[in-house]
């Protein structure tokens, strides 16, 4: 009997679900993680990806809606409760958000309407979603809730759905129309490139030559220089989609946020969060993509970096699954000095069996992380005798 191939392994893993299929998950790494379906969701776009639970998990609360849509940078997260998907990905499709009021914006009637709405999103809505998203820059949106509209909107209907709707929608549009520098519906046309790894293979074969075709005619009328200006557009998202690397050198300012389609240059990653480590948001793509030296590198200064409760949060839910000692050693980190000290050392016992070998490691020095990583295993063990 042959052997499954790596991806393969995973797929039951995502049984029935429009993920189960990917193309992506042939880039599951078997240990990367510590848990094999955490090995699936790193190599589908982890944290990249909107997961839905039901609207009574205890685990996940419900979501403030309306304090959500008046942040341009909310808190960020993976899973979210069914309804919230529902209200949240309808309210953020509308063309207005706000208008003015005496005292402060209020939601236009549109998003006072979605939000009471409970009844699934059809297709056809989706599609008018969609649209509105590649077509238009709303004030009160920004790239976060750009993203988060996008993987919520996937989360319910597929990504195929939603490859079809850009894909009609951007093959649709005038040459003049892919060039314009729309950064908003650009930045969602950059979130293209995670839809299509969550493809099966003969969609994902299928929707990529139609989408190179797009490119091509918006390039067969641009300047010889097209990328010297390095501005948003829908043809630089598409590159930068299609073409990795190459792209992300020739028609950005290397902020490394670009850099999140890139599959096949590790060096090229872990140079460019290097450069930039202090100053951008930790990455767990970025990590899977350009290997644990772009961990090591984010754990540099962390505390600058993540100088919020939120942000500390965030960077233990997407960074916990990668099963490596530089993880151990940021959760011991922020087990003695953060904001998150519950957090951090509710991760140690919810993977006490995984990471005790490695706590036993880190214990044999000297410092402080030695001596974080020898308290540590006390408290494992005292809570493992009751």
């Amino acid at each position: 009997m042959s052997q499954p191939t790596r991806g393969d392994a995973h797929k039951s893993l995502l049984s029935g679900h429009p993920w189960s299929e990917a193309i992506g998950l042939q880039r599951v790494r078997p240990g990367f993680c510590f848990e094999p379906d955490e090995d699936a969701l790193m190599a589908l776009g982890w944290p990249h990806l909107a997961l839905l639970v039901d609207d009574d998990d205890p685990q996940h609360p419900p979501v403030p809606v309306r304090r959500v849509l008046r942040q341009l940078y909310f808190k960020r997260r993976v899973r979210w409760q069914r309804t919230t998907a529902v209200r949240l990905a309808r309210a953020w499709g509308q063309p207005v958000i706000f208008t003015r009021g005496l005292d402060e914006d209020i939601f236009h009637e549109s998003v006072a309407s979605a939000l009471e709405r409970r009844d699934p999103i059809s297709n056809r809505e989706a599609d008018l979603l969609v649209e509105t998203r590649m077509t238009r820059t709303t004030p009160g949106m920004s790239e976060q809730s750009v993203e988060s509209f996008c993987m919520l909107l996937e989360a319910q209907l597929g990504p195929t759905r939603l490859v079809k709707s850009m894909t009609e929608l951007l093959e649709d549009m005038s040459v003049e129309q892919l060039w314009v520098r729309w950064t908003l519906p650009s930045w969602f046309t950059f979130q293209l490139g995670y839809l299509l790894d969550r493809l099966p293979r003969e969609q994902a074969q299928h929707y990529k030559p139609r989408l190179r075709n797009v490119l091509e005619r918006a390039l067969s009328a641009a300047d010889p220089r097209p990328w010297s200006d390095r501005q948003s557009s829908h043809a630089r998202s598409l590159h930068l989609v299609l073409n990795g690397g190459r792209a992300a050198i020739e028609s950005t300012d290397g902020d490394p946020r670009w850099y999140t389609h890139i599959h096949d240059d590790s060096e090229l990653i872990s140079r460019r969060i290097g450069r930039v480590a202090s100053v951008v948001e930790p990455d767990a793509h970025m990590v899977f993509l350009g290997g644990l030296r772009v961990l090591r590198q984010y754990g540099r200064d962390w505390r600058k970096k993540l100088a919020t409760l939120d942000a500390q949060e965030w960077f233990i839910e997407q960074m916990g699954p990668i099963n490596a000692p530089e993880t151990v050693a940021l959760m011991l980190a922020m087990r003695r000095g953060s904001l998150v000290r519950t957090t951090a050392s509710g991760w140690f016992h919810a993977r006490a069996a995984a990471v005790t070998p490695m706590l036993h490691e880190a214990a044999k020095g000297d410092g402080e992380l030695a001596a974080a990583a020898q308290d540590t295993l006390r408290e494992l063990e005292h809570r493992r005798q009751g």
